[in-house]
């Protein structure tokens, strides 16, 4: 083995290393996605029924899809509902992280200590911390910002009564109790954005800031022309990973949850997620070739 490996050239054993790597990715995607994802599609025509023998499948064609658009009352308005709050959840994550990224890519004592702080997040909210996260009721409240933030809205009367005054309808209202409800959503939603802006930060050349100290530009102008500019790559990566994680936790998957697990309707649910996934695929697709050109012209 040690004699075959010699013979190889430094390109053919980077290939080689290269094809381990991609190999274990490939049996991962087969047996935690393929998999699944298949049989997913199949429950979808299928009337679902456990038995002595496993579970029994009735085919039933389109009839869960029918069901879906004609009869149920619930599924679109939590679709459009998922959606909406995408428009303005999304740009608001992309463009903290970006805003905190720069504030931390400069120089200033424990800088280390906040970038660590301002990344926790991605550790806390994956594996066993976040499952007793969600079993305590007091950190369930907190964390997921609704509560919190909507009464933190109500109490603020005097901003309340400002909004009213210029003229704002319920509805501008509404978004702006959101907005509000979420900030430690967004505060906990953007430790991989961020991570990314900052590495972005950190590899736009010095000397381009040094040029414009020269002919006098302010930090503001260096922003909107270097920052921002060198930056667009990295946010639109940041824009399609943040529409990704955050369906995750959407209404619609709560529903499909609630369509299996509490009235053991399998197939239905399973027709809730093949639904959701093909209208998230769009969504992404027509973000991607509305930004395209945002983006490639950096």
């Amino acid at each position: 083995m040690n004699c075959q490996m010699k013979k190889l050239s430094y390109s053919e054993r980077k290939a080689m290393y290269g094809r381990g790597f991609i190999f274990l990715w490939v049996l991962g995607i087969l047996f935690f996605f393929a998999i699944p994802f298949v049989k997913t599609i199949i429950y979808s025509f299928n009337d679902i029924t456990s038995g002595a023998d496993g579970l029994i499948l009735e085919f039933v064609s389109f009839e869960k899809y029918f069901k879906l658009f004609k009869q149920d009352a619930e599924f679109m308005p939590k679709m459009v509902s998922t959606f909406v709050q995408m428009l303005y959840t999304v740009p608001l994550i992309v463009a903290f992280s970006l805003f905190v990224a720069v504030i931390l890519n400069r120089k200033f004592p424990c800088r280390t200590f906040f970038r660590a702080v301002f990344f926790l997040p991605v550790v806390v909210l994956s594996g066993s911390i976040m499952i007793l996260f969600k079993s305590d009721v007091i950190a369930t409240s907190f964390f997921s910002g609704n509560d919190t933030g909507a009464k933190l809205f109500d109490d603020i009367t005097i901003l309340k009564d400002f909004l009213a005054s210029v003229g704002l309808s319920e509805k501008l209202m509404g978004i702006l109790q959101n907005i509000v409800s979420m900030v430690i959503d967004v505060c906990w939603n953007c430790g991989v954005q961020y991570l990314l802006c900052l590495a972005t930060l950190q590899g736009i050349p010095t000397s381009l800031y040094e040029a414009s100290d020269v002919e006098g530009a302010t930090k503001w102008e260096q922003f909107w022309k270097i920052t921002y500019p060198l930056s667009r790559p990295t946010l639109f990566l940041c824009v399609i990973y943040t529409i990704v994680i955050n369906s995750r936790d959407s209404s619609v998957l709560a529903y499909a949850k609630t369509q299996a697990f509490t009235k053991f309707d399998y197939g239905y649910s399973c027709s809730i997620a093949i639904v959701y996934l093909l209208a998230l695929l769009i969504v992404v697709g027509l973000v991607s070739l509305l930004l395209k050109r945002w983006y490639q012209d950096a």
